[in-house]
């Protein structure tokens, strides 16, 4: 059952004051000096704005660049290659990254890749040379006519860095090829 409470635990009720007559009748508002700094603010962040549109160079920000400096789809070297690919793409996500980039080499491709790809020697022979021939992603110093590159030849130009041992099926996110998170589903834990 309930308590009844005479209202004692809250103290004394306020009485009617016939003469009060409300907060102060001469009020001004006491944050416009605020006001116009704030807008002096915004206005300043409207100029560099405005500056960096018209003195800048976006491409800077939105076009992805490779190693070499080239930007991806603008440059003549390039210019049919927009998407750019990680060689390690988990080399980017280390805490660094934003102060000193992403460490792994990156080259411009013409389309991000559709399947995954591993190199290892030991698998490399005869019947499946072709395969790592024409699914090898390099970098400009290794000849675009891969046809005779050899299974030894591919593992040195791997190990210097100028191609890909592994890739993963990936998808074009802001011009960058980035893995494809549907697959990571159907891995097995």
């Amino acid at each position: 059952m309930a308590r009844h409470d005479d209202g004692e635990s809250y103290g004394q009720p306020l009485k009617f004051d016939p003469d009060f007559k409300g907060p102060l009748s001469k009020r001004s508002c006491t944050d416009i000096p605020c006001l116009f700094l704030f807008v002096a603010f915004l206005a300043g962040w409207g100029f560099v704005a405005y500056y960096a549109l018209h003195h800048g160079d976006l491409d800077r920000l939105l076009v992805p660049t490779d190693s070499k400096g080239l930007k991806c789809g603008v440059d003549s070297e390039v210019q049919d290659k927009p998407y750019l690919f990680f060689f390690d793409i988990s080399e980017c996500a280390k805490y660094d990254v934003p102060l000193y980039g992403c460490k792994t080499p990156q080259v411009c491709v013409s389309k991000c890749p559709s399947e995954q790809f591993g190199f290892e020697l030991n698998a490399c022979n005869a019947g499946k040379l072709d395969e790592f021939r024409t699914n090898l992603i390099c970098d400009q110093t290794v000849p675009n006519d891969k046809g005779s590159l050899s299974c030894s030849e591919i593992q040195e130009h791997i190990d210097r860095g100028h191609c890909a041992r592994y890739y993963l099926k990936s998808v074009p996110f802001s011009k960058r090829c980035l893995p494809d998170l549907d697959q990571l589903k159907d891995i097995p834990a």
